[in-house]
């Protein structure tokens, strides 16, 4: 059973990270807010052109998050990881996306079909991405990290009953923030 939920992470990796079809599969909470313009300014630019972003959750970290199986690199255009909880329930996954050729302006600039709440992920701007339809397939942090370059974290539950869509932005931006804190040290 455990094995015929991993085979559906690709899918949903690809849902939420919206590279191909310009739209979010993530889901709009109550909270969530369109916004327009500009974020706060960075506190300084990380590149992330050569980004590993299987180093970005360090061991203490991955503890943290519950994750429990060994991170897994992607095939996305952009690269991309994956680190599971797997061994008991709920499943969780959470996919590390660096976006070397797209900064977060693109969340913002009202041409995708989600809505953007800005939020704080280590002192960078970040968004909390929502899909305007609702759906409860997880939740997106994007970080602004250098100029037309972002971080995306994602989050989502494999099993479920879903936990509200606050819970997975929780989630999902601990893990953004996680990221960052690392990003910072190298």
């Amino acid at each position: 059973m455990k094995a015929r939920y991993l085979l559906l992470l690709p899918c949903l990796a690809v849902a939420l990270s919206a590279c191909d079809s310009g739209k979010s599969d993530t889901p709009t909470g109550s909270t969530t807010a369109s916004t327009s313009g500009k974020l706060p300014a960075r506190p300084k630019e990380i590149k992330i052109d050569n980004l590993d972003p299987c180093t970005v959750l360090n061991n203490d970290q991955q503890k943290q998050l519950l994750v429990d199986a060994q991170p897994s690199a992607g095939g996305q255009a952009n690269k991309d990881c994956s680190f599971h909880k797997s061994s008991t329930k709920p499943y969780l996954s959470y996919l590390v996306v660096a976006r070397a050729n797209e900064g977060v302006e693109v969340w913002l600039d009202g041409t995708r079909d989600a809505e953007a709440k800005p939020v704080d992920a280590a002192g960078f701007p970040a968004v909390q991405v929502s899909k305007s339809d609702s759906s409860n397939l997880g939740c997106e942090i994007v970080v602004d990290v250098a100029k037309g370059q972002s971080l995306s974290v994602s989050f989502s539950q494999i099993t479920d009953p879903q936990p509200p869509v606050a819970e997975q932005c929780a989630n999902a931006l601990k893990a953004a923030t996680f990221a960052m804190q690392t990003l910072q040290k190298k």
